[in-house]
């Protein structure tokens, strides 16, 4: 991360002078150094989660109630639904047990599927939310469903593959 502080930073100054120097300001438009400096904090959150995923995460396995934590993360996301009129549906199973989980990790997953989800949906849509238990299994089940386009066939068995998206403005593929 250190070589792009010291680019931005480098950038920022001559942002600087090209303010006070009209004759600069024909060669390199204010609108270049935005983009500039755009891109290069685009990178660094890239780098950042690149660092992130690197690491070894620390676990803090302990029972949750997946109830409450998935009424959290519908709540969170739910303001980025609102201009799509989508609608959250939300259904617990009867008797669903404590979990043995990292209550953040699991907020982390909900919340990267829902966001796939919303991002799937065009206009209007739907996205419902299903908790099941399987006693035989001893195995709570949360299952995630969207009215959006789906996965195409043809990259069906990449998306599990590391770095890999379609989305290519915002999406890193981790």
């Amino acid at each position: 991360k250190t070589p792009l502080a010291v680019i931005k930073m480098r950038v920022q100054m001559w942002e600087k002078e090209i303010k006070n120097n009209p004759s600069l300001q024909k060669q390199i438009s204010p609108e270049s150094m935005t983009l500039v400096l755009d891109e290069i904090n685009r990178l660094s959150s890239l780098v950042k989660r690149l660092v992130v995923f690197s690491r070894p995460i620390q676990k803090n396995f302990k029972p949750i109630d997946i109830k409450p934590l998935i009424e959290e993360v519908t709540g969170m996301v739910d303001i980025s639904i609102d201009h799509k009129n989508i609608s959250i549906e939300k259904s617990f199973g009867k008797e669903i047990p404590l979990v043995s989980a990292d209550s953040n990790t699991i907020k982390q997953v909900l919340i990267n599927v829902l966001n796939n989800s919303i991002e799937s949906i065009r206009e209007k849509g739907m996205i419902t939310i299903n908790t099941s238990y399987f006693q035989e299994k001893d195995m709570v089940e949360i299952d995630i469903c969207d009215t959006g386009e789906g996965i195409p066939d043809e990259i069906l068995d990449k998306i599990f593959d590391p770095f890999y998206t379609t989305d290519m403005q915002n999406g890193t593929g981790l």
